[in-house]
Order: C-alpha cells, then structure tokens, then sequence
C-alpha cells in the first residue's frame, strides 16, 4: 500500500478512534454521576460565583461543556433556572471543558495501551458506578491511541515538501484555520477532539503554535453549534 494511502487510513482511523474515545468518556462519567450532578444544576442558588464553580465541576465530570448546557437550556425552559443563574453556569462550564483538553495534553501516549486495559477490566468486572467508571478510563485510553495512530500516520509528512508547503499556506491564513476548526467541531460535537488532532499534528512536528492558536479558537466557536440547536425555540 502506497504511504498516502497509509497517511489517509491513519488520519481517519485516529480520528474516529479519537471521537470514540471522547464519546465514551462522556457517556461513563455522565452515567456514573449524572442524576447527582442533574441536582446539583436544579438546585442551584443565585450566587455567581458558587454557579461559575458548579458549571466548572459538572463540566470537568462530564467531559462535556455541551453536555452541561444542553441541560442548563432544558432547566431554563422549565423555569427551574433563571437566565442569570443559567450565564454563570455556562462560564463555569467553558472554564471545565479545559480540563479534557489539559487531560490530553499529557504525555501519555506511550501507556494508551495499558489505559485501556485498565478501562476494560473494570468494566468487564465491575458492576455499576465502577463499570460507569471502568468505560471513561477505556474511552480516555482509546483517545490516547487515536492521537497516537495520528501522530505516527502523519509522521512522514514532515518530509513531504508539498505538504509542507499547503501546511504552511495554511499557517499563513489564521481565519481560514479557524473557520475550518470551527466548522469541524460543530459536525462532530467535540472540542476536544479538534484539540486533539492539532495535538497529534504536533506532536509529529507538522503543526507549529501559531498554527494551532487559530484551531483552538475555532473548536471553542464551534462547540456553540450545539447550544445554539439546543435552544432554538426555548
């Protein structure tokens, strides 16, 4: 098999890898505390601050700052939150999604494999919150090994001159990078899986920081596209 066909194959495979594994994550913990963590928005006082710390926590448990608003619209059109109360939390909550994005940003690439060992044995074991917990840790490892499989899959391209050149054309026009970002996280519903691949693009040492700004700015617009479907007509 030719390497672009290698590349493609490890770019797509990762990606999906990746969004699975964001999607588990999501899934484990918010089964694992999401009744409590439902209560804890419902009852929720009007004290900013205390509300900027309740959408940072449920959103760092979630993994999921859509996650935490598509509630808080559904509380808001209940009348059980008022639209002041609903603001505070929805700052706390982009202010929690940084902590998947800092999750990955670790090196832990070389021990995915042994993550999601540990996720599957709870899981297989376990029985409710423990398996709840057992599928995070196999969705944390499988996003590990997708930033991995991309990383390894674009490796070469450093040494492909025209791909170095449109990467660099890129670079060169930031609001065209973010308009891609954002558009890209808005179809997958993940900011953290468009951070992710820019990750793993650096980590190959394809994407420099003045390239990956642009993407984390665009995943952090996109990621309003479920809000914003959310609320329409609330």
């Amino acid at each position: 098999m030719s390497e672009p066909n290698l590349v493609l194959i490890s770019l797509v495979g990762g990606t999906a890898l990746l969004l699975y594994g964001v999607r588990l994550v999501g899934e484990g913990l918010q089964r694992a505390a999401g009744t409590r963590l439902r209560h804890i928005l419902q009852t929720l006082s009007g004290n900013r601050l205390k509300a900027l710390a309740v959408g940072a926590g449920v959103t760092a448990v979630l993994q999921s700052s859509s996650a935490t608003t598509v509630m808080l619209v559904g509380f808001a059109s209940a009348g059980l939150l008022s639209l002041r109360q609903t603001i505070g939390v929805i700052l706390g909550a982009d202010v929690g999604t940084t902590v998947t994005v800092q999750l990955i940003a670790f090196d832990l690439l070389a021990i995915s494999p042994l993550i999601v060992f540990v996720g599957w044995l709870l899981t297989a074991i376990g029985r409710g919150t423990v398996s709840y917990v057992g599928r995070a840790i196999l969705g944390f490892g499988f996003l590990f090994l997708g930033i991995k499989l991309i990383a390894d899959g674009t490796a070469p391209l450093k040494d492909n001159e025209l791909f170095r050149q449109v990467l660099a054309a890129l670079v060169g026009q930031p609001i065209l990078l973010l308009v891609i970002a954002a558009v890209f996280t808005a179809l997958v519903h993940s900011s953290a899986a468009t951070i992710g691949i820019a990750i793993s693009l650096a980590t190959s040492e394809l994407m420099p920081l003045e390239g990956a700004i642009p993407i984390i700015f665009g995943a952090n617009v996109g990621t309003a596209a479920t809000a914003l479907l959310a609320s329409a007509g609330a």
